[in-house]
């Protein structure tokens, strides 16, 4: 499934949280959006991983899925960097490390590797 995935974080902290959790698993095409191919235990992982680095009571993130149908009109009017189906992802049960080091957070191997 493709999603698109948008948030508007106020904390600096949190949103450089934010993007590298994001960044694990799609891709940047504007500042605050970001574009993947993700099955749903992927999804749910993403999820769960943005989940534990928000604060809900002041951040807001926006998921869209669009079927294939959807995601064969999308149009653009500048160059960017094309969302490309990720290499394949080991899934663990257990919720990513994410707690915070001194430039984000840490990010799983199985993550990193799949960029």
């Amino acid at each position: 499934m493709f999603y698109v995935i948008s948030y508007d974080i106020p904390d600096n902290g949190r949103r450089n949280q934010l993007d590298k959790v994001l960044k694990g698993y799609g891709t940047r095409v504007q500042y605050n959006v970001f574009e993947a191919h993700l099955n749903k235990p992927q999804f749910e992982e993403l999820r769960d991983a943005v989940n534990s680095v928000i604060d809900p009571s002041d951040d807001s993130v926006r998921y869209y899925t669009l079927c294939s149908d959807c995601t064969d009109r999308i149009e653009e009017t500048a160059v960017s960097e094309e969302t490309s189906t990720p290499k394949q992802l080991s899934l663990d049960k257990q919720l990513p490390n994410l707690s915070p080091i001194r430039f984000g957070v840490d990010v799983p191997n199985r993550v990193l590797n799949a960029v």
